[in-house]
């Protein structure tokens, strides 16, 4: 089940952030997102309590994923997948037509799921993520035509 984030959820995403990626971010910025009356800013959760979610960013017909995330011991189960076909039906339905995105060039998991739900490569943003360490490493932008709603 996806639904709608929640502003109670801001502590338990933080922590599935920070367990997903080197550099998680506070609770403080979901606290915001999931707070937000802008309608631009959305989170989708994937089950209650939640097990993996999406924060997305949209402006008239496109929209940029700006974190996707499951819980370490359910990847590679599907959910995922589900996760980011609910987001795509969701942005459809509100009539984004392009989906964005940017992951770190190392993160083959994740771009082989981009890859099979259509996403494609659009170039590359040099040296965007930096490391704990100092390294940096390269994004590959992606992009996903949605299919119009019906």
């Amino acid at each position: 089940m996806v639904r709608r984030g929640k502003p109670e959820d801001g502590p338990i995403l933080a922590r599935l952030h920070s367990q997903s990626f080197e550099t998680g971010w506070p609770e403080a910025d979901f606290a915001t997102y999931l707070r937000s009356d802008q309608t631009t800013d959305q989170v989708w959760v994937l089950d209650d309590p939640p097990v993996g979610f999406s924060v997305v960013r949209h402006l008239v017909d496109e929209a940029e994923i700006l974190t996707l995330a499951v819980e370490p011991a359910g990847r590679r189960q599907g959910r995922g997948a589900a996760l980011l076909r609910a987001v795509c039906e969701a942005l459809s339905q509100l009539g984004v037509g392009r989906l964005f995105l940017e992951v770190a060039v190392d993160n083959e998991a994740a771009i082989g799921l981009y890859r099979r739900h259509g996403f494609v490569d659009q170039g590359v943003r040099r040296a965007y993520y930096q490391r704990r360490g100092g390294e940096r490493v390269d994004a590959l932008v992606m992009a996903y035509d949605l299919p119009a709603a019906h």
